[in-house]
């Protein structure tokens, strides 16, 4: 599944952020990116954007969280499995 977000750019003081929504942020790139087989996106019906993901297996615990990988910003799901947090990075490209 493909869902589309926001690259924020100097954003609260981190160099570059993912996002659902471009609240806040004055600079930013629309992106799309790739969630793992299974993952879903769950959308806010009142607003339409997306609310939060759910893991393989409709996990509730899952985050959508930005990591650092050689200085760039990389998004990224984190799950609880067993009281481990196992982070699983994704697949993105800038669409706008």
């Amino acid at each position: 599944m493909k869902i589309n977000a926001y690259l924020l750019y100097r954003y609260r003081g981190w160099n570059q952020t993912f996002s659902f929504n471009t609240s806040g942020a004055e600079v930013y790139d629309k992106v799309e990116i790739e969630l793992p087989e299974g993952a879903e996106a769950v959308y806010n019906k009142e607003y339409g954007f997306i609310d939060h993901i759910l893991g393989a297996g409709g996990e509730p615990n899952t985050e959508f969280i930005t990591i650092r990988k050689d200085g760039d910003a990389q998004p990224a799901i984190a799950q609880r499995k067993n009281g481990k947090r196992i982070v699983t990075t994704l697949k993105f490209k800038i669409i706008d």
